[in-house]
């Protein structure tokens, strides 16, 4: 009884060494769930968020597991439907504006680059927010109705914000990044609007290795070098199965 205990002990005292080991940052971390009018989807999108890093994760869950693999089905850019697996995920850099997808594959990972993403602009410059006497409670908060306005175009998005989570840095629309805390933004999209609603939202300490690369990584500049090496990869399986049809000598 004494040994398992000694043992149990040992083992608790090398998994804390482990942990404090490891670099830990503070972190805002944002759940936001997408949705059309009187429907909701069966995903979720997971914003990790510190200094100038944001790690994004699609998941069926509010909980990211760390350890098990899910698919999520949910409707394409172009119509149709894509399929994402979690632990794939996505990286931006807000100070060089760059980003990144990452594919986890069984011995190596994928890592594309995108087009630059946006800075964090002083949204003021663009639009004229209008505040609406218009309050709903959303997600456990009391959220007041914001109406932007376009200064050149005059188009017109609306939003419910959060003034009492104006310490989190992070916004869910990358367009309004300096408003207030948003918990609610619409979309206009394919003759329906998309409704966007932050679900959780806290702060805590994550691994600086959350917002690194994993190893063994094959990095493509673009999307077209990725589609190009998955037609290479393609010619040279075809190429080693037509070597491997030997001739009937019967």
């Amino acid at each position: 009884m004494k040994k398992s205990l000694v043992l149990a002990f040992l083992f608790l005292l090398v998994s804390n060494l482990y942990v404090s080991a490891q670099q830990l940052v503070e972190a805002e971390i944002i759940v936001v769930k997408p949705g059309k009018e009187n429907e909701t989807s069966s995903f979720f999108f997971h914003h990790t968020f510190s200094g100038n890093w944001i790690k994004g994760v699609i998941t069926d869950s509010t909980f990211i597991p760390e350890i098990e693999i899910k698919k999520v089905v949910h409707n394409g850019s172009q119509g149709g439907s894509s399929v994402t697996s979690y632990p794939n995920y996505e990286l931006i850099n807000l100070e060089h504006r760059t980003q990144w997808s990452v594919s986890s594959q069984e011995s190596y990972s994928i890592v594309t680059r995108h087009t630059d993403t946006t800075g964090l602009a002083d949204s003021s410059s663009y639009y004229r927010f209008e505040y609406v006497d218009k309050y709903k409670d959303i997600s456990g908060y009391h959220c007041q109705k914001v109406i932007a306005t376009h200064k050149s175009t005059n188009r017109q998005d609306s939003m419910y914000v959060c003034k009492s989570l104006n310490s989190f840095k992070f916004r869910a629309n990358s367009k309004f990044r300096k408003t207030d805390f948003i918990m609610q933004f619409f979309y206009p999209y394919d003759k329906k609007v998309e409704a966007y609603t932050v679900v959780s939202v806290k702060k805590e300490a994550v691994p600086l290795s959350s917002f690194s690369f994993p190893e063994n990584c094959l990095f493509f500049n673009g999307r077209k070098d990725l589609e190009k090496w998955y037609e290479d990869q393609a010619k040279l399986r075809t190429e080693a199965k037509e070597m491997l049809d030997l001739p009937d000598i019967r």
